[in-house]
């Protein structure tokens, strides 16, 4: 299970799932895993979390050089 910082510790506090997620999260078996790609301040990640969800998060980072 993913856990999330809380608000008050996070540099980018997570906001609402976008419009998108919240149309088309239904999709998702319950209690299906997710894996967020690209995650950012994590609000999907989150969404899917605090719904029972297995969590998986992925942030792209630039390389070194």
């Amino acid at each position: 299970m993913l856990t999330m910082p809380t608000p008050e510790k996070s540099p980018t506090p997570p906001t609402t799932a976008s419009a998108w997620i919240e149309q088309w999260s239904h999709l998702v078996e319950q209690s299906g895993a997710v894996l967020d790609v690209a995650s950012g301040n994590g609000r999907h990640a989150r969404y899917f979390a605090l719904r029972g969800h297995p969590v998986r998060r992925w942030i792209a980072m630039k390389p070194p050089w």
